[in-house]
């Protein structure tokens, strides 16, 4: 789960630079919300019930969160409470 969030991270980030709307205050709450549901979203595709989609989204969202924070945590892997900090340090 973690390298699928990163990797939908990635994805967002980018998109929203070429659109000029990338703010690195806002990068966590911007950014991992949408990427957990793009991942949860792919493997909830199959659902063809709205209803139970978006109960099933509720649940998995929450629980993919809780994986990657708990991978990051166990690999001491860098987390999006972190990041902008370490950007604010490499600008100075």
């Amino acid at each position: 789960m973690y390298v699928r969030i990163e990797k939908e991270l990635v994805s967002l980030i980018s998109e929203r630079k070429e659109r000029g709307m990338f703010d690195l205050d806002e990068y966590e709450y911007a950014l991992l919300e949408p990427a957990t549901e793009r991942v949860v979203g792919e493997d909830l595709s199959d659902i063809g019930n709205d209803r139970e989609f978006d109960r099933q989204l509720m649940i998995y969202k929450s629980l993919y969160q809780h994986w990657y924070y708990q991978t990051a945590a166990k690999y001491k892997l860098p987390t999006l409470r972190i990041i902008p900090f370490l950007l604010r340090l490499v600008k100075i």
